[in-house]
């Protein structure tokens, strides 16, 4: 009857149907353990892609720990983290990580995901909203230092956000250049962006390299063999890449 339109609305609640997949699963990459709870069901709403984790956070998370000591006393942000994988394996290594994402609902997961790993008081791990397009403004505000290493892992599927991106790297790092300059410190590390992706297309990929290319970026691409061994690189990691984006001094 018509009094059942509230308790039927619940039903639809994404929240609920979401949960209701959901199980704990344990990653392991060298010495560390993550336990993360992840959607069973690859979701098929692409706004939901976060809850999977796919290779390329595999290939990240490779690179975080063969580069461990990279990390030690930097600030370090995670963009499109998804369910976390990457920024929480990083945030045993660094200073402090800043996870992100545009979905409230992966946010939602993201933060259980910071709060399972949350062994150690000292170590800040943090989860906030950040929409490329939309949010830099009031995330500069509260982050004004930038960073000293951003992350992420299969983050682009549309030409279109390319841009929003690297407009929010090129910002977070030249913050931080700014910041740095005026500290006294010598031997510091150039602030870079660590991406991984699987080439769905050259196009994409082209693109991609000549925008950031304009934008003023240089960028290395790493031999996914100086970190991975060739034969793990054969069968799981074809098609995978590892591209670190620093700003033109």
């Amino acid at each position: 009857g018509m009094n059942n339109t509230e308790e039927d609305a619940d039903l639809f609640s994404p929240d609920l149907f979401l949960n209701q997949s959901y199980s704990i699963e344990t990653f392991k990459y060298g010495d560390q353990e993550i336990k993360l709870e992840i959607s069973k069901a690859a979701s098929t709403d692409w706004d939901l892609t976060g809850q999977v984790v796919w290779p390329a956070a595999s290939v990240l998370c490779q690179y975080i720990i063969f580069h461990r000591n990279h990390f030690a006393e930097r600030d370090a942000i995670e963009l499109g983290s998804g369910v976390g994988l990457c920024g929480i394996l990083m945030s045993r290594f660094c200073k402090s990580m800043v996870l992100t994402d545009h979905n409230t609902v992966v946010l939602d997961l993201l933060r259980k995901n910071a709060h399972l790993n949350q062994f150690d008081n000292t170590q800040r791990l943090e989860c906030e909203k950040l929409d490329w397009a939309t949010d830099l403004d009031g995330f500069v505000k509260k982050y004004p230092e930038g960073f000293d290493i951003l992350c992420g892992s299969d983050i682009i599927f549309w030409k279109e956000s390319i841009p929003a991106l690297l407009n929010v790297v090129k910002t977070l790092i030249t913050m931080r250049k700014v910041h740095l300059s005026k500290e006294e410190t010598r031997n510091q590390l150039e602030p870079e962006f660590i991406l991984t992706y699987y080439e769905r297309s050259k196009i994409g990929e082209d693109f991609l390299k000549s925008e950031a290319v304009k934008m003023g970026f240089e960028i290395d691409e790493v031999n996914l063999e100086s970190f991975i061994e060739p034969k793990l690189v054969k069968d799981k990691f074809q098609l995978l890449h590892c591209l670190v984006f620093k700003l033109k001094q």
